[in-house]
């Protein structure tokens, strides 16, 4: 399980006058069983309707769904100030539930003939949180491992912190590894004579460790064999 909450601020790529879109993106990730819920604030944009498309971490381009700006009813009155717009959740605009939601890489609201207005980063958080809840994969080292990596993340102002946390059992008594975060290994861990695992990295201690972008957690021996592993 994975879950997202990222405090967005829009960037206007139009021309001319701009308005002010903020928002709140959250997002769950469970066995392939995806909830996202975008709350923006829309201020100063011209009544009309708008689309919200993603761009994932592959480049590709999707749409999210359309939303209104000013009245939405026949003879309503347009809503005085910043206009509240939501995706997802029991009353908002329906978010596509087979798109990845932590595999969006960026957000945009483009204007009804499809020229792109607003756009807002998601590969980097600045104010946001990210937990990770995964099981452990076992490996040739030690085949009836279990097992979990937990991570959790949060941002506030550019600021990160967060640990790393792994909890193993089935694994070589009182032995000696090395883990890797993507691929750079980072330091020892020892089972007890119990081949029990519990180990926690504070990002104190992983200074050179993006805590938002780990994709993946591997533990292995001197002779590189693993013994198990995590994919986020």
């Amino acid at each position: 399980m994975e879950s997202l909450n990222d405090q967005l601020v829009f960037a206007y790529v139009g021309s001319g006058s701009s308005g002010v879109v903020k928002g709140i993106f959250s997002a769950v990730s469970t066995s392939g069983t995806y909830h996202s819920i975008l709350n923006m604030l829309c201020g100063g944009l011209t009544s009309g309707t708008y689309a919200l498309s993603a761009t994932l971490n592959d480049s590709s381009s999707v749409s999210i769904g359309t939303f209104v700006i000013g009245a939405t009813k026949p003879g309503a009155k347009p809503p005085k100030g910043p206009q509240k717009v939501d995706f997802g959740g029991k009353k908002g605009i329906p978010f596509p539930t087979d798109i990845n939601p932590l595999d969006i890489a960026s957000l945009t609201i483009s204007d009804a003939s499809s020229n792109p207005l607003y756009t807002a980063d998601l590969t980097t958080i600045t104010d946001g949180s990210w937990m990770a809840h995964i099981a452990i994969a076992a490996g040739d080292g030690a085949p009836n491992a279990l097992g979990f990596v937990d991570i959790q993340a949060k941002a506030k102002q550019g600021k990160v912190t967060g640990c790393v946390a792994i909890h193993a059992k089935n694994l070589p008594a009182s032995a000696t590894y090395t883990y890797s975060i993507d691929g750079t290994d980072l330091g020892t861990l020892t089972t007890t004579t119990k081949g029990l695992l519990n180990f926690k990295a504070t990002s104190n201690l992983l200074p050179s460790v993006d805590l938002f972008a780990i994709k993946s957690l591997t533990v292995h021996d001197d002779s590189s064999t693993v013994i198990f592993s995590a994919a986020f």
